[in-house]
Formats: C-alpha cells, sequence, structure tokens
C-alpha cells in the first residue's frame, strides 16, 4: 500500500484484539490502520474455518461456461476466495475479465482460475474521497478488493481434485534490512523495498522509496514524446530534480501489478510544472488516469537483487535470500531519528502483494470450443442446513412412529 503512512505494526502473531484509545493521548495513524487490519485478520479467519480457502454461496456466480456462440463466460454471483468478497454484477465473457488472452489448442487442458488481491485507493483513482468543503486535500484512503482471471495452460488431466497442485506457487524471496552504524537521516521515514523486474538473486532488480513510495503526481497532459505537465502530489515532498527516477503508469497498469515505464528527469520547470524525461514515455498517453510516481535509487531504473548487502542511503542498507520474488513483492521498514536505527527483526517473506488463489475450471479444448469441468466448490447458508437437518430429525421421528404402530 503506496500511501503516506508512519509505519505498519499489525502482526497476527501477537494474537491482539482490538486497539484500546486512552483520553488525553497523541493518536497515530498506525493505531487506526492495526485497528482495521485486526478486524480484517479475524474476519477472515473465522470465514475460512467455517467455508474452506474458498467457496460459492449457494453454487451459484463464477461458473465458467460455453455460451451460445462458443465463447468461454463467466456467470455473475460472489465467490470467498481466502476470505475476500469477489462480486460480478452480470454475466461476462472471460476474455473481458482475464488478465492475459486465451489460446485454445485442440486437444489441450488449461486451468483457469481466480487471482485476488486487494488494491490501494488514494484520491488519484477516486476523487470522490477528497471533501471540496475542505479545500480539496487527501484525507483517508481504501483498499479494494480486485480480481483476474488466469490459466495455467498444459495441465495434466487429472480432475478437479488435482486442480490446485497446478496453481501458481508463492515466491519464496526474503528480505533484510539493517543501519549497522546508525540510522544518519534527519527525518522519520518509511522505507519501501519492491521487487520490479521478476526472478531469482542476480536476476530479479528492485525499487525503493524513502517515502513508501506514496509520491506520486498525476500526468495532466503529455505535451511530446518525452515530456509532460504534471499535477500536484498529494504528499508533502521535496522539489522534483534532474535526475530523479519515475515510473510512468496508468491506473489499469496498477492495478493488475505490472509494471511502468521508468524515465530519468532530464529538465523540470517548476512554474510551468513541465518535466523532460531522457527517454520516451508517449506509450503511456492512453493509460487510465495517467501517473507519474516517484522512486529514490540513483543508479539506474531498478537495483538488481542481490545475497549481499546494498547500500540505499544515510547508512540503510538490505539484503535478500530465498528465490522465486515476484513482480509488485514488497517490504516496507520505519526508519527513525530518535533511536537511530530501522525496525526490523530478521529476514522476512513479502508483506504483500498477497494473492489468494482458487481454480474456477479445466477446459479441454477441442475443434468446436472449449468442453468445460466446474473445479468451484460450493456452500449451503447455515440456515439452510439447519432446516435440512430438522425436515430428516422429522422425517426419522415419523418411521419410527409407523414402525411401532405395526
Amino acid at each position: 500500500m503506496k500511501g503516506d503512512f508512519s509505519r505498519w505494526t499489525f502482526d497476527p502473531r501477537k494474537h491482539y484484539t482490538a486497539v484500546l484509545m486512552q483520553q488525553g493521548r497523541v493518536q497515530l495513524d498506525a493505531d487506526w490502520n492495526e485497528q482495521a487490519a485486526m478486524l480484517e485478520h479475524l474476519d477472515r479467519t473465522r470465514f475460512e474455518d467455517v467455508v474452506g480457502s474458498s467457496g460459492v454461496p449457494g453454487g451459484v456466480g463464477f461458473e465458467v461456461h460455453a455460451g451460445a456462440d462458443g465463447a468461454l463466460m463467466l456467470t455473475a454471483g460472489r465467490i470467498y476466495t481466502g476470505g475476500l468478497i469477489c462480486e460480478l454484477d452480470a454475466d461476462a465473457p472471460i476474455s473481458q475479465v482475464s488478465r492475459t488472452p486465451l489460446h485454445p489448442a485442440p486437444g489441450r487442458t488449461d486451468l483457469l482460475y481466480l487471482d485476488v488481491w486487494e488494491r490501494h485507493v488514494t484520491a488519484l483513482d477516486a476523487p470522490d474521497l477528497l471533501e471540496v468543503a475542505l479545500g480539496g486535500p487527501e484525507t483517508s484512503t481504501r483498499l479494494q478488493v480486485v480480481w483476474t482471471i488466469d490459466v495455467v495452460e498444459g495441465v495434466r488431466d487429472g480432475g478437479c481434485a488435482e486442480a490446485n497442485a497446478a496453481l501458481p506457487e508463492h515466491g519464496l524471496g526474503r528480505m533484510t534490512a539493517d543501519a549497522p552504524d546508525g540510522y544518519l537521516g534527519t527525518e522519520n521515514r518509511l522505507y519501501r523495498v519492491e521487487i520490479h523486474d521478476a526472478g531469482g538473486l542476480g536476476d530479479a532488480s528492485f525499487k525503493w522509496s524513502r517515502h513508501n513510495g506514496a509520491v506520486v503526481f498525476p500526468v495532466e497532459r503529455f505535451l511530446g514524446p518525452t515530456s509532460v505537465r504534471l499535477g500536484r502530489s498529494s504528499v508533502e515532498s521535496p522539489t522534483i530534480s534532474v535526475g530523479d527516477w519515475f515510473e510512468i503508469s496508468g491506473a489499469e497498469v496498477e492495478q493488475l501489478g505490472l509494471t511502468g515505464t521508468f524515465a530519468r528527469v532530464a529538465a523540470w520547470s517548476e512554474s510551468t510544472r513541465e518535466a523532460v524525461f531522457d527517454r520516451d514515455v508517449s506509450g503511456r498517453a492512453d493509460g487510465i488516469r495517467p501517473r507519474a510516481r516517484a522512486w529514490n535509487q540513483t543508479a539506474g531504473q531498478a537495483v538488481t537483487v542481490e545475497p549481499n548487502w546494498i547500500a540505499l542511503e544515510d547508512g540503510i542498507q538490505v539484503r535478500f535470500g530465498g528465490s522465486g520474488f515476484r513482480t509488485g513483492d514488497y517490504w516496507t521498514f520505519p526508519a527513525r531519528v530518535a533511536s537511530a536505527s530501522v525496525e526490523w527483526p530478521s529476514e522476512a517473506p513479502p508483506q504483500g502483494v498477497e494473492h489468494r488463489l482458487c481454480p474456477l475450471a479445466l477446459v479441454t479444448w477441442d475443434r468446436s470450443g472449449g468442453r468445460c469441468r466446474d473445479c468451484r466448490r460450493s456452500f449451503a447458508p447455515l440456515t439452510e442446513i439447519y432446516a435440512e437437518l430438522l425436515r430428516l430429525r422429522t422425517e426419522v421421528a415419523e418411521l419410527k412412529g409407523r414402525a411401532k404402530t405395526t
């Protein structure tokens, strides 16, 4: 979540259930956010304990089937995945809700699955979050459930029981942060390290921000292949300088967890707010609500993921371990002036983005289209289950009564 936050304090291993405010005390954004995270964690855990990792209420919703023209369709309804609620208001072609196009091949079986995660929404994407009565400053932000359909091609045709084994595995990358000689900065910051290019040690790359990646400027207009006019950032930040790195993208790019176009500022005018970059960025002009997000690495557009210590700035360094780094994996850690240190306990897996996956259907292609086998798991409301138990109990009692009379 690339927001203007002080730090993240929620830890499910502590088993806290509530945040309690005390009279006359300072209120922190971290306390509010920890309370929200507690409730969300408890709610999802309870749901998964009752329903399981995924489930469709009444078996209605998110069914993959062939339409009248042979194209694959997805039915409207709800499905729960990892405790998150996914909703589809109207039947839709798979082509409209999938991340990548399907490539049918007769005789091949593909697994269609649901990929669900939470997206951080700011006023840049939802202008109605701004209160005009206050003059338009950004206040709170939102989390939004988003999902897409994805495919694993050429899976073993072993039935839905084996479908879970074909789902992509989570990344196993880990990171450590430290300031062995003390944090030398003069400001309290929340650092963000985020994987840019996926891969293993020596192949993957990362970008980093001293402001949690929250410094982002709306692109008001593309003026030419390399120049744009930028709006104001909602986060108080230093002046844009020649040599700064920006990632130019749009809402649709960030929503799908993809990367934008990295470019370095070659010229900047504060009066006209025109930025000239060192490369062509006009390919992002057709994006939805285009934006330029600031990152703070200086040696290049991204830094190679290495097992050795890598210096960031002001005495802070990071190193990586494990394998399978995924684009969008991120870690955040506070740096505090009072303690001259960073808050980091030990080597840790990514804090997010947490993707929850569930199989929807196995599709075996032939010349006329695809034959679908439903892999969804359905569940009935507790009231219906209880009503069915009462009906069965009544029938058993009646049978016993008839047996006694005969």
